[in-house]
């Protein structure tokens, strides 16, 4: 089956240059994600869309070729979220939608609190609400928990400057460990495109 890649755009605003990956066509989709850096490959989360919108995957700042940050505080949601404003003027859409998962859910929550009047719908998948969850012992990201060791082996092989065999195997491990069967990582997964992780922003968020 022949695969139509996504179109990479540079779009240039008062606050940043960001790249951008766009395929579909209708209204207008943005998808982003906290520290998932996208490419021509795609995202499975995104095709999902394609077929109905035009969906914008954003790389934001200090990832693939967007602008790098001056200071720290430019990796927070708040100002993710206005960098999102900045590309919806330029792009010259009244609204759009947006769509998540997982810390790019979260992102779609701040951006709907701050600004409401800009977003036509909202698609959020793996999200929680408040960092209180967090506090399960059975939350991947919780390192005193019961994955603690398991999550903390995976961020440091990420992080280093290792094989990308060693990446990728880091990388199954941790969608392994956020599902209910493990098992059946080859059957959700057997074509997943695998996204470069941006470990600057993951630490920051």
């Amino acid at each position: 089956m022949f695969i139509v890649n996504w179109t990479q755009q540079m779009v240039t605003t008062a606050r940043g240059s960001f790249e951008l990956y766009v395929k579909g066509k209708g209204e207008p989709l943005c998808i982003s994600h906290m520290y998932a850096e996208f490419s021509d490959s795609g995202n499975n989360f995104a095709e999902v869309f394609v077929k109905h919108r035009q969906v914008f995957l954003v790389n934001l700042k200090n990832s693939g070729n967007s602008s790098r940050v001056k200071h720290l505080r430019e990796l927070s949601m708040n100002e993710t979220v206005e960098d999102l404003e900045s590309i919806r003027e330029v792009l010259g859409f009244e609204r759009w939608g947006y769509a998540g998962h997982s810390t790019g859910g979260f992102l779609g929550l701040n951006y709907a609190v701050r600004n409401p009047k800009s977003l036509e719908l909202l698609i959020l998948s793996g999200t929680a609400a408040s960092n209180d969850f967090l506090k399960s012992d059975k939350c991947l990201y919780n390192f005193k928990g019961m994955y603690g060791k398991d999550y903390f082996k995976i961020f440091i092989t990420l992080a280093l400057p290792l094989f990308r065999k060693k990446k990728l195997a880091a990388n199954r491990k941790w969608i392994e460990l956020s599902l209910y069967h493990p098992e059946r990582f080859e059957a959700y997964f057997g074509d997943h495109t695998i996204q470069k992780t941006n470990m600057k922003r993951m630490r920051h968020t």
